[in-house]
C-alpha cells in the first residue's frame, strides 16, 4: 500500500479453499444482484440492488483466491456484513486465514501491522470509525511510519 510497486501475492503457494467458490449461497446471492440503478426503465428494488458491502466482498474474496497470505479479521467476524459468506469458505470456526479477534481494537491493528511487516497482506475491520482512537498508536504512529522509519525496507 505505501511503496510504489504492485505486488500481486506475496507467496508461491495455491491459496487454500475447503469448499468451491460458486457453491457459496453469498456469491450466488450476489450474482443475482443487479449492478445499474434502473432495470428496464425502472429503479431498482433495495432488496435486488448490488451495494457497496457487495462489492467489498467480492473484492476481498478475489484477493483471498489470489494471494495464500492474505488474512482478514475483526470482532465476530462470521456475522459482518462486509465479510459474510467468507467463512463458509475457511471451515467455520476454525480458520486459517479469517478470525475472530479479541474486543481490542489496538490489540487487533497491532498484529495487523506486524503480520504486514512480516511480509503478510491483512483486512483489519474495525466495527466502527469511532473505534479508530483506541487504536490511534497502531494506526498514527505504527502503521503510517514503518516505510519512512526503515528507509523503504519495510
Amino acid at each position: 500500500m505505501f511503496s510504489n510497486r504492485r505486488i500481486e501475492k506475496f507467496d508461491d503457494r495455491a491459496p487454500e479453499f475447503l469448499q468451491d467458490l460458486k457453491d457459496n449461497p453469498r456469491v450466488q446471492q450476489i450474482r443475482g444482484k443487479i449492478r445499474t440503478a434502473k432495470h428496464e426503465g425502472k429503479p431498482v428494488p433495495k432488496m435486488k440492488a448490488y451495494n457497496v458491502r457487495d462489492a467489498i466482498f467480492e473484492a476481498m474474496l478475489h484477493r483471498f483466491s489470489i494471494d495464500p497470505t492474505m488474512i482478514a479479521s475483526r470482532r465476530e467476524s462470521r456475522l459482518g456484513r462486509c465479510l459474510r459468506g467468507l467463512s463458509w469458505f475457511h471451515g467455520g470456526p476454525a480458520l486459517p486465514r479469517l478470525f475472530n479477534a479479541s474486543i481490542s481494537e489496538a490489540g487487533m491493528l497491532g498484529a495487523a501491522v506486524g503480520y504486514a511487516l512480516e511480509g503478510g497482506r491483512v483486512v483489519a475491520e474495525l466495527m466502527y470509525a469511532d473505534f479508530m482512537g483506541r487504536a490511534g498508536d497502531e494506526i498514527f504512529n505504527q502503521l503510517s511510519k514503518w516505510q519512512s522509519m526503515s528507509a523503504g525496507n519495510w
